[in-house]
């Protein structure tokens, strides 16, 4: 079942949504109550995050991606990939 913002198990529309990245995986989206939308392609998993829980995954994930990778050339962290 999916959840709404508030933690109780229904769904709710939370409005319209601004595109932020699209790629080949991933789909991350903004909505109207503010939330982050993460959603994974190739399974269709949504997940919904605070702006401040977003960064902090994204941070996350590159910082793992430096580890896994190590000299391989990323996008810095906040840079904008056009």
């Amino acid at each position: 079942m999916a959840s709404d913002h508030s933690g109780h198990g229904s769904r709710k529309s939370c409005g319209a949504h601004v595109e932020l990245v699209r790629n080949e995986t991933t789909r991350i989206t903004r909505c109207g109550c503010g939330q982050v939308h993460l959603t994974f392609l190739r399974n269709g998993v949504s997940v919904q995050l605070s702006g401040e829980h977003f960064r902090e995954l994204a941070q996350g994930v590159a910082e793992a991606d430096a580890e896994a990778n190590p000299g391989t050339e990323g996008v810095p962290f906040g840079a904008r990939v056009n």
